[in-house]
């Protein structure tokens, strides 16, 4: 129940040569689309296609309790995104990391699972 504020990425290359670069958010957050985006960011400034990743790691740090102010501009769909993130810890701590997956990450139709 605590959200992180700074999200880091670690990127090594084939020849051992080691990157890591950090992003601190505007608001601590735990939501997991919010810290995949911040990692992917980082992610697509450091990478190049010619060259093959050996490591990649994502980490989060900056933490704080779960208490968080309501902005200005806040909306409903806040509320909506608050309560689906936590129907999704639910059953991945009851089910397992696998038993939710966005559709994003399924493979195509014509490969097997």
């Amino acid at each position: 129940e605590l959200h992180g504020t700074t999200v880091k990425l670690k990127l090594r290359w084939a020849d051992f040569t080691t990157i890591t670069r950090q992003i601190t958010l505007p608001t601590p957050t735990h939501h997991d689309d919010e810290i995949f985006r911040a990692a992917l960011h980082l992610f697509e400034h450091l990478w190049s296609d010619d060259r093959p990743v050996r490591l990649l790691g994502v980490g989060v740090s900056g933490f704080e309790n779960a208490t968080r102010q309501l902005g200005l501009w806040d909306t409903p769909q806040s509320e909506r995104q608050q309560r689906l993130q936590e129907t999704l810890d639910t059953l991945r701590e009851r089910y397992g990391d696998q038993a939710v997956q966005r559709g994003s990450h399924l493979p195509p139709d014509d490969e097997p699972f």
